[in-house]
């Protein structure tokens, strides 16, 4: 159970990490605008539940250690990481946000 968690753990960090690259290049500072016109690049696809929860397969197949744990588990982590992240990004009805969703400890690095 203890082996699951840790992999859980790494999995949310490693999904909430690709949402977060794939935020960083959307965004500029408001107090700053280039007088010539910047190019962001290529903005790849948004990471959503969808988009990661395909790649699932992806992982079991580099990580054997994923196969262990159930699809079902893999996919409600997931479900979890998508309800904070639209809580972080969408207000509620009385207009507050939730805050950014954590790296969980302990290499937190997102």
């Amino acid at each position: 159970m203890l082996h699951w968690l840790e992999l859980l753990r790494r999995h949310w960090n490693y999904a909430l990490g690709q949402r977060l690259d794939w935020l960083n290049p959307t965004r500029s500072p408001i107090d700053r605008c280039s007088l010539v016109s910047e190019p962001i690049g290529a903005i790849p696809e948004r990471p959503n539940y969808n988009f990661q929860a395909n790649q699932l397969k992806q992982t079991k197949e580099l990580f054997p250690e994923y196969k262990g744990i159930y699809h079902d588990v893999q996919q409600q982590n997931l479900m979890r990481l998508d309800r904070a992240w639209t809580r972080w990004l969408v207000p509620d009805a009385t207009g507050k946000r939730a805050g950014r969703p954590k790296c969980e400890l302990p290499d937190a690095h997102c």
